[in-house]
């Protein structure tokens, strides 16, 4: 009898050990969804809700900030972007240390009165359009290791700057 009472407590101890064990797992877990994912988006905007900059009197310029998503046109003054493809997400996640950022980079349709033309936008840098400058400011949700976002869960935000 010592022996089989010895094996009992031994399976009870493992399995014990293995509920634990498990509860730690799915504690971690919840907590790293929690604080990092699924990541913030930018809420989107329809044209009427577009946020208007300042004007900037060195520049002579008016800037406009405008939120859109793949398949979905904006306009700022008289410009409608309309992101068409992400070519490239290779942005670091923000739960990961990296040596390089990476990037974002959106082919888009822009519309004006002058002409339509498809324009490839990196994040972060400045695209001259028919002469208005077009920046890919913000892309979202951000990067985070373990979550592969689908097309439609991205957004952008633009800022769209034209001379008077």
């Amino acid at each position: 009898m010592p022996y089989n009472q010895n094996k009992r407590r031994i399976q009870i101890l493992v399995g014990v050990v293995v509920v634990v064990l498990l509860i730690i797992v799915l504690s971690v877990r919840a907590y790293n969804n929690s604080k990092y994912g699924p990541p913030d988006v930018i809420p989107q905007r329809g044209p009427e809700d577009v946020i208007e900059g300042e004007n900037t009197a060195a520049t002579g310029t008016k800037s406009m900030v405008i939120d859109t998503s793949v398949g979905v046109g904006v306009s700022a003054y008289g410009i409608k972007v309309e992101p068409i493809e992400i070519v490239e997400d290779s942005r670091c996640p923000i739960d990961v240390q990296c040596i390089q950022m990476g990037t974002v980079r959106v082919k888009a349709t822009v519309t004006s009165a002058r002409d339509t033309t498809t324009v490839e936008f990196t994040l972060g840098e400045a695209e001259t359009v028919s002469g208005d400058v077009i920046t890919l400011s913000a892309v979202s949700p951000e990067s985070v290791s373990g979550f592969d976002p689908q097309t439609s869960d991205y957004s952008f935000r633009f800022t769209v700057s034209v001379k008077p």
